[in-house]
């Protein structure tokens, strides 16, 4: 994203997330000729307050002016924004003063209209002046999303009714053990009554689900998936009798951070072409996958919850399109009234840092939206131990944020050695299908002395050493993509690459990129098993044949998860933990398969579940009674409260409880 440097000092400023917005209000100047270069020209308490730098958009987003030379030759580039209006959004009328009071069909209907009406100069206005109209909000929010030119911004302040241009948010998508883990199969299984999530609808605010995969109750087979068009909604395949629901807001090549691609083509199909929103509702939600009596994919925490896929994502990249899904959730039939709202909403995507403040557009929509009894669940993120770093939205006050940690056990496919003896997991890069059997070879002993079994060049490998092998490849160095290219160019016919010394000894997926050979990804535990089996033959797979292997401890905070608390008033974010460590649930187009796939996107929908379960048991509770037996239920994840919060869910007691502690609303 463009900086702004400013000629007349020797530094660069560079924009904190940190701090808050300034109050500062500078007066408005013509956008027609540029001012001159002088520092004087940048408020003042943007040069105090920004010590580093901020984008053009964060500047334009947050001040009337006047604009600095250095924007002006970028003043022509299109930047999203939300322009808020000054008349508050229906969930905002409807919980006047905290109260929930009723307002009859008929007026949330007008008053919506209303609400639209009021925005017609605004859009006018931007059509007018070049711009694009990517969404308007009334339920959860009174605004409009708007990608124009950044020198525009400031003539749509001075338009009747706006009361103020945020920058749009931009996120990024950040079974079988970890279910029974946290104690669903006892809520389903329970006498004289068992909760399974029947009746309750989940939004998955995704990249769309794979509605023909078996965990969905879809045909479960990869040509079911492969002949339907993502464009449009082939006869009798969506909706499902599961996914009874959803739209895509985004379309196939939509990216917000790709300035060509950021313009959305909306379409009715909701079907995933990721792979992330498959997984995400498989875990909340999916049904059991057998094959005979063979688990193929495990049961998700809530199988009887109906689900709704609402795709803000293309095929790869960002989104700002989250709050045109939150007002579909909303109001599903899009009739203004919204008495059929969803119950739960899981949120598995995020951006770094959180928001500066509470006036955040998303921040007050999922506020309104919890308001109104609907329970907002997001994953903190996949940043770190850096304290402050949780993202948005899950800084949000309403939101019930989600730290990752492991469950003890991974599911995966395997490596057969030691005459087959013995087996390894393996995280799938390039798929072992069918199943390969050939000789290990140990870069590491056939590359020369002073290599160190990475790959990452060709030269020092013996002739022929590789010739039809797999290749066990030490990682580092270069990439994923590199070695097993090496490998490939080697004429290995598999390769199998383990972390190195130093790193935190965890299952990752690999980027493979233009590399087709297959591949895969084991810990360095297993790696230095395997060096002691070097000359001897394996058996890599097949992928689709998958084993529980022990892994540690369980309930160890994930390396990756994402510390807080919130960064602008240090209120207590994540509030909860559940596994996320290589999870194992559907995988997008495979029919009945599943994939293993690790992060707080994954550790989120196993509190929605949750949350599910305690809505079918006790249809009475609003969400912050719900927040309050899952905090209050946690099981101890054995890190510190910023990490990890109250603790890892644990449904049946969540589920059960016969005591509900609710926290300070100005800490918890």
């Amino acid at each position: 994203m463009r900086k702004i440097f400013f000629p007349a000092v020797s530094w660069l400023i560079v924009f904190s997330l940190f701090l808050a917005p300034l109050g500062f209000r500078a007066h408005v100047v013509s956008a027609q000729t540029p001012p001159g270069r002088e520092l004087r020209e940048v408020p003042r308490e943007v040069v105090e307050a920004f010590k580093d730098g901020m984008t053009v958009e964060e500047f334009l987003s947050r001040y009337d002016g006047p604009i600095p030379a250095a924007l002006w030759n970028v003043a022509d580039e299109p930047v999203s924004v939300i322009v808020e209006m000054e008349k508050p959004a229906l969930s905002k009328r409807m919980a006047a003063g905290g109260t929930g009071t009723p307002m009859r069909s008929t007026e949330q209907k007008q008053y919506a209209a209303g609400l639209k009406q009021a925005q017609a100069p605004l859009v006018a206005a931007v059509q007018a002046r070049g711009g694009s109209v990517l969404g308007q909000y009334t339920r959860v929010y009174n605004g409009v999303l708007v990608r124009i030119n950044a020198r525009e911004i400031n003539a749509l302040r001075q338009i009747a009714g706006v009361k103020a241009v945020h920058r749009a948010p931009r996120h990024k998508i950040d079974l079988t053990a970890s279910v029974p883990l946290i104690g669903a199969p006892n809520v389903w299984n329970a006498v004289p009554a068992g909760y399974n999530g029947s009746g309750v609808r989940i939004a998955v605010i995704d990249t769309g689900i794979d509605y023909t995969h078996a965990s969905f109750g879809g045909p479960g087979t990869p040509s079911a998936y492969a002949g339907n068009n993502p464009r449009i909604v082939e006869a009798g395949s969506f909706p499902t009798a599961k996914v009874i629901g959803g739209y895509d807001f985004a379309g196939t090549n939509y990216d917000a951070s790709n300035p060509m691609a950021a313009i959305p083509v909306p379409d009715p199909d909701p079907l995933d072409e990721n792979g992330h929103g498959t997984h995400v509702a498989s875990i909340a939600a999916g049904l059991e996958v057998k094959d005979g009596s063979n688990v193929l994919v495990g049961a998700g925490v809530a199988p009887g919850a109906s689900l709704i896929a609402l795709k803000v994502f293309g095929a790869s990249g960002s989104t700002d399109l989250v709050i045109n899904a939150l007002e579909w959730a909303m109001d599903p039939n899009g009739d203004g009234d919204l008495s059929d709202r969803v119950d739960v909403i899981n949120m598995s995507l995020g951006s770094v840092w959180g928001v500066a403040s509470a006036d955040d557009p998303e921040q007050v929509a999922l506020n309104l939206i919890s308001s109104l009894g609907t329970v907002v669940v997001t994953s903190a993120g996949n940043e770190g131990n850096r304290s402050y770093i949780t993202g948005a939205p899950a800084v949000a006050d309403a939101a019930i944020s989600v730290a990752a940690t492991t469950t003890g056990f991974v599911t995966m496919p395997r490596i057969q050695y030691n005459n087959g003896a013995d087996q390894a997991p393996y995280q799938p890069g390039n798929p072992f299908e069918p199943a390969l059997t050939a000789t290990l070879i140990d870069v590491d002993a056939v590359d020369g002395d002073s290599a160190t079994g990475e790959l990452c060049a060709t030269g020092g490998v013996s002739s022929g050493a590789l010739s039809g092998a797999v290749a066990l490849i030490q990682r580092g160095g270069c990439t994923f993509e590199e070695k097993i290219n090496n490998a490939a160019a080697l004429g290995a016919s598999g390769a199998i690459i383990y972390n190195q010394a130093g790193v935190s000894d965890e299952f990752i997926s690999m980027v493979t990129g233009t590399a087709t050979l297959p591949a895969g990804h084991t810990l360095r535990s297993y790696g230095l098993i395997l060096k002691g089996y070097h000359s001897t033959v394996v058996t890599m797979g097949p992928d689709s044949q998958l084993v529980v292997f022990p892994s540690g401890s369980p309930d160890v905070p994930a390396s990756f998860t994402s510390r807080g608390p919130r960064g602008y008033d240090s209120k207590l974010k994540p509030e909860l933990s559940a596994p996320g460590v290589s999870i194992f649930a559907a995988a997008m187009g495979s029919g009945k398969s599943g994939i293993s796939m690790s992060g707080t996107s994954m550790a989120a929908p196993h509190v929605t579940g949750a949350a599910a379960l305690i809505r079918q048991a006790h249809p009475g509770w609003n969400p912050e009674k719900v927040k309050a037996a899952l905090m209050s239920t946690a099981v101890d994840a054995g890190g510190e409260v910023p990490l990890t919060g109250a603790g890892r869910v644990d449904a049946e007691a969540a589920v059960f409880t016969k005591t509900l502690a609710t926290g300070d609303p100005d800490l918890v």
